[in-house]
């Protein structure tokens, strides 16, 4: 049974400032802060979205006794498809929440140059929240173990912005696990806690399967330099997190 809907948004969530300048300021002033969620405005996302993915505030709060949780990305190469997943727990510690949010490309031809706020207004993706039971979580976690989310991750494992892949930080029973399955390989085919998160999406949106795609897929062009121009990146997983820019 779908977990229960709380609160549905579509990228609304609130002016930055009216003033271009203000943006770059807040920008540059986020760039060395610890991500405590996907921010909503694209450019700041571009600064803060290593520490989200490497899940640099689950890690700072994980520690004995502190209560389960959970981050998990879904890259379906980076410009064009991402999903992201974060389960936190609620005050009366019984239930979860689950933020969902899947974001697409910014469609460009709705930005008008000449108005500051109307350069963030696409981009920020669909964001959902739904209650997550303490049984969810159980089955949750069932899933990760069959699917081997709590081994050992693949070192110097490359992942860039052109590729399929799940990458997952949680919190459990106050240990950090972290990991990550790129497409194709075994252990992507064997992962388990994706077709659990996705029978729990409430957005509506299908997600883009792993496939092979070209340049001129990805951007519309096959110029080889055309990564310089675009929000891309290199990472390589080690035991302890990702590392690269």
């Amino acid at each position: 049974m779908m977990p229960r809907q709380i609160k549905q948004a579509h990228g609304r969530t609130g002016a930055l400032g009216t003033r271009m300048a203000l943006f770059f300021t807040v920008a540059l002033l986020v760039a060395g802060c610890t991500a405590t969620g996907i921010d909503t405005n694209p450019v700041v996302r571009k600064f803060t979205w290593f520490s989200y993915l490497n899940g640099d505030d689950v890690r700072a709060a994980c520690e004995p006794g502190a209560p389960d949780r959970y981050r998990f990305v879904y890259n379906g190469v980076f410009v064009r498809h991402v999903r992201t997943y974060d389960i936190v727990p609620e005050a009366d510690g019984r239930t979860f929440t689950l933020t969902t949010r899947v974001i697409g490309p910014t469609d460009v031809s709705r930005i008008v140059i000449r108005r500051p706020l109307d350069i963030f207004a696409p981009g920020r993706g669909t964001i959902v929240e739904t209650k997550l039971t303490r049984d969810d979580i159980l089955t949750l976690r069932e899933a990760l173990a069959a699917g081997g989310f709590f081994e050992s991750p693949p070192r110097r494992l490359r992942l860039t912005s052109e590729d399929f892949f799940w990458l997952g930080t949680a919190c459990v029973d106050g240990q950090i696990a972290f990991n990550a399955f790129r497409w194709p390989s075994a252990r992507f085919d064997q992962a388990r806690f994706p077709s659990v998160l996705l029978a729990w999406d409430p957005t509506g949106i299908p997600i883009s399967p792993p496939r092979d795609v070209s340049l001129l897929e990805i951007f519309g062009t096959s110029d080889p330099d055309i990564r310089r121009r675009h929000s891309t990146f290199n990472l390589t997983v080690t035991e302890d997190g990702l590392v690269g820019r």
